[in-house]
């Protein structure tokens, strides 16, 4: 069983919500950037083009059709030299009659669609998924003030041996989200039961309001995901915690990311023979919130993924805390003092330290906490990072 020892000697220690929010990369040296030009990896975007061979598929998992009212066109994802643009836009001509089987049994066999959008899916490595736990962000430009418009980050996986459906929904921003600006859509979706690819899920969705304008600056996204806690993040800033110790609530499968553009049919304007009857059986519908002037554009700087530093199998005795604790990596058990005096400076939150271990911490006899500025020191029992 897992146990947490803290003997205090002479010292002060620091826990409010700053430490949640100071614990996230950009703060905390344990967290390790996955490498650029990797399967599995990070993306800075800042290239002319984009690795479609190793790294990158133009199409949603299951094809070039979202469900949505827009079909994928792969020159859609722009490439800048500094970001990637993906556009949603009008089709020419205004019409494309679809037939995806996933999203549509009409036995005519067509879907009219009236846009087209892009989408940006990590390939498989092996056969499989490859992001699985960690912290996943993006810097980006969300499009703003249309209710038609659907942008999202997200990460997904589906098997139907053994049946699962997995969703984390970072900020899937559409309809009111989208027309009102200041919010950002978060989700889980979980299998249920029910026979594949078409079952039903539980869905634990919220919007989080109140935030500047995502259109005008640039702001980040992130998930920090680890098999018992999804703790959404705007700006560095938690905004919401989703935490289950069973694991039933959370992903516990490895899933893809994906960066796409739809136009949400529930609201956009529509050619009067769109004919989606499976999913929208009262269409055709024109919508009563646009007509939205196109093109628009989510606009993405980087994306980046990290994983906590392991080093489970050891032992940790702290003395000299810069020396030795300066990989930051999660280890069996830590024990700072008892045969010597460490002091724990921590003067800026660059400078603090986030002591993780599986079995236990002890701050033994000896330890002195002196924060001096804006600094903390964190602890935490955790199982190992995979």
């Amino acid at each position: 069983m897992n146990k947490l020892k803290l003997i205090l000697l002479a010292s002060t220690l620091l826990f409010c919500i700053r430490t949640i929010n100071a614990q996230i990369p950009i703060n905390d040296p344990g967290w390790i950037l996955q490498p650029v030009g990797t399967s599995g990896g990070s993306e800075e975007f800042n290239s002319p083009s984009l690795d479609f061979v190793n790294k990158w598929h133009n199409q949603y998992p299951w094809g070039d059709y979202s469900g949505g009212a827009e079909i994928v066109y792969p020159a859609n994802l722009i490439s800048t030299g500094t970001s990637l643009k993906i556009k949603s836009d009008t089709l020419i001509p205004s019409v494309y009659p679809r037939y995806n089987p996933r999203f549509n049994t009409d036995p005519s066999g067509n879907v009219t669609i009236a846009y087209q959008g892009g989408t940006l899916q990590s390939r498989k490595l092996g056969g499989n998924d490859v992001y699985k736990f960690g912290y996943v962000e993006i810097e980006a430009k969300y499009p703003t003030g249309y209710w038609s418009l659907w942008p999202a980050f997200w990460l997904w996986s589906q098997e139907c041996s053994p049946i699962f459906y997995d969703e984390i929904d970072i900020c899937e921003n559409g309809a009111p989200d989208t027309y009102d600006g200041h919010n950002m859509g978060t989700n889980v979706h979980i299998y249920s039961s029910g026979s594949c690819p078409d079952f039903p899920i539980t869905n634990k969705g919220l919007s989080i309001t109140g935030l500047p304008l995502l259109s005008t600056t640039w702001h980040k996204y992130a998930v920090e995901w680890a098999p018992d806690r999804i703790i959404w993040y705007f700006d560095d800033v938690p905004v919401r915690t989703l935490y289950d110790p069973t694991g039933v609530a959370i992903p516990q499968q490895a899933m893809a990311v994906i960066l796409n553009f739809a136009v949400d049919p529930y609201w956009a304007y529509l050619p009067a023979d769109f004919n989606n009857t499976t999913y929208f059986p009262n269409y055709p519908n024109h919508g009563d919130h646009g007509p939205t002037s196109f093109p628009q554009y989510f606009e993405i700087n980087y994306l980046h993924y990290y994983k906590l530093n392991t080093d489970c199998g050891t032992a940790l005795t702290i003395c000299t805390p810069a020396t030795d604790y300066s990989s930051r990596a999660v280890k069996q058990s830590i024990t700072t003092g008892g045969s010597c005096s460490p002091t724990f400076n921590p003067s800026t939150p660059s400078s603090s330290y986030s002591l993780r271990a599986t079995n236990y911490i002890l701050l033994d006899v000896g330890t002195t906490i002196a924060p001096t500025g804006t600094g903390y020191i964190a602890v935490e029992t955790m199982a190992c990072p995979q």
